[in-house]
């Protein structure tokens, strides 16, 4: 992936149409720029390194081999019955890449495609402070993007370029945080309820129910 700045390495990536082993590679390479090579600029005060991201990444539609992600908030699966996707003509709108997509878990940085109907994002989950403390809870990201900031004044965050990209090695890669698995049937698809809602899969451990981690490697941490 070619480019200088964020937008430009997330405009880079592209859709793999059902291949999901051609993820990984483009993950890690966005993973790379992202954990080492700047950093946000809130208000030109305030400084935010990220040390630990995930990916999250969905195809939309029915027809032919897609990769779905039951777990990732912006997709028609998981808002097909809110209130704006039925006043949208039933349809999620996609957002221009990017953007900040902001949750109950936290923040995205998300470079979807309409053109080719997927969604992609990556959230924030670690972060270093420019007092080098360290930040593991992805939902304080609100107070040191947005805290403090006087209603007198604009907000304004910026991402800096910085170039100096680690090694690979530096960058590891393992399992998403709370995820869990989803059912699938014989043909690798995942199951869905009378509701159309995917199925967590789960199992049993010290006599009691927990769902399954989902083995997908979509979380990359910089190494200390």
């Amino acid at each position: 992936m070619g480019g200088n700045s964020l937008y430009n390495i997330l405009s880079s990536f592209h859709g793999v149409n059902g291949e999901e082993d051609d993820l990984l590679p483009q993950f890690a390479e966005i993973a790379r720029y992202v954990l080492s090579g700047g950093y946000f600029l809130i208000n030109n005060e305030r400084k935010i390194y990220l040390i630990d991201i995930e990916f999250y990444y969905h195809e939309e539609g029915s027809e032919g081999k897609k990769v779905k992600d039951p777990i990732m908030y912006h997709t028609y699966d998981h808002e097909k019955n809110t209130k704006k996707v039925k006043e949208s003509n039933n349809e999620l709108p996609y957002f221009p890449l990017c953007s900040l997509n902001t949750h109950v878990s936290g923040i995205d940085i998300t470079f979807e495609s309409e053109k080719e109907k997927y969604r992609a994002s990556f959230l924030i989950r670690g972060y270093r402070r420019d007092d080098n403390t360290t930040e593991v809870r992805s939902t304080q990201i609100y107070e040191d993007f947005f805290m403090g900031v006087p209603l007198s004044s604009n907000i304004v965050l910026e991402w800096k370029d910085e170039g100096n990209l680690c090694s690979p090695l530096d960058i590891e890669s393992t399992v998403r945080l709370r995820v869990s698995a989803y059912k699938k049937d014989s043909q690798g698809n995942y199951i869905a309820d009378a509701n159309g809602n995917y199925i967590k899969d789960y199992t049993i451990k010290d006599g009691r129910e927990v769902f399954k981690q989902c083995p997908r490697e979509w979380r990359f941490i910089r190494k200390k």
